[in-house]
């Protein structure tokens, strides 16, 4: 199964892959989610949760684990003097 990318900031436009992030649902089902440059990680956690029937509660615990990885990423390439 594919994501929808509609929590893209602007639409078609071609930026920077940052992470992506595997979910692995159980019974052969999975998904990702790809974070690019300029996204919402909000509306990406609740489409994602929307598009894989999660539920509402789950909107956040995706869009938490986005932002951490986010977080921790930035921290890495802060502390590495890495450029994206």
């Amino acid at each position: 199964m594919k994501s929808k990318r509609s929590g893209s900031s602007k639409k078609g436009a071609n930026n920077s892959l940052l992470f992506r992030l595997n979910f692995d649902f159980g019974n052969g089902r999975s998904a990702k989610i790809h974070v690019k440059e300029g996204d919402n990680l909000y509306r990406l956690a609740h489409n994602f949760a929307v598009t894989y029937k999660l539920g509402n509660q789950m909107i956040n615990k995706v869009w938490n684990l986005l932002q951490h990885t986010a977080k921790v990423l930035y921290s890495i390439f802060v502390t590495s003097n890495l450029s994206l």
